[in-house]
């Protein structure tokens, strides 16, 4: 009887530290999450904030291909006219 209740000791412990992991994962995942999505806000705003760009000169930065994106003044046509 008494091996029993160390048995089921030991499983209640085991299954705490179970819930323990899946809890600090689950932290670790929404941060990762999180941190992703504060990264392509940033690279939305400015483009040229990522570390490669920021390291290469004038001239590999010219050479990139980058498509225009019209301005909020130009709206959605690029007429540079709003209607």
């Amino acid at each position: 009887m008494q091996e029993n209740a160390i048995s089921e000791g030991v499983q209640v412990d085991q299954a705490t530290g179970m819930l323990n992991l899946i809890s600090k994962l689950k932290r670790f995942v929404r941060s990762q999450i999180e941190d992703e999505a504060s990264w392509q806000e940033e690279w939305l705003r400015d483009p040229f904030s990522l570390p490669d760009l920021q390291n290469m000169t004038l001239e590999q930065l010219a050479d990139l291909p980058f498509e225009r994106r019209p301005s909020q003044r130009e709206g959605r046509h690029g007429s540079g006219v709003s209607s």
